[in-house]
């Protein structure tokens, strides 16, 4: 059973409530993925990083570990654009050979779990 603190902080959780919006959908369909690479056995760890303005802006909606390796998931709508901070931590992060997806629409969510996978 999953203790209250690993709720909050989404270590696996599909229990969170987005809303209705493009991008909502998308991380819904985001944590989706990602609970179903758990169940599979992939060694991974996920949060969400709190937006509340007291952090670093643009890292990423989503903080994954995989097998490791940090990964950065910023959801979008399907024709969404990165800002102008996550654009800079996008590439400040690929410089220094870190990872740094940005995931369009609830399609290429759906196609997330296969990527993970082939990451491992």
């Amino acid at each position: 059973m999953k203790k209250r603190s690993d709720i909050r902080k989404g270590a696996g959780c599909t229990k969170y409530k987005f809303g209705a919006t493009p991008e909502g959908k998308v991380k819904q369909a985001i944590v989706t993925a990602l609970q179903i690479a758990k169940d599979h056995g992939l060694p991974i760890w996920w949060t969400m990083p709190a937006a509340n303005g007291s952090g670093e802006t643009g890292l990423g909606d989503f903080l994954v570990c995989l097998n490791g390796d940090l990964i950065f998931i910023e959801a979008k709508a399907e024709h969404g654009r990165l800002s102008k901070a996550q654009e800079r931590v996008k590439m400040e992060v690929e410089e220094a050979n870190g990872t740094y997806l940005v995931v369009r629409g609830e399609e290429e969510a759906a196609r997330l779990t296969t990527a993970l996978m082939r990451m491992v």
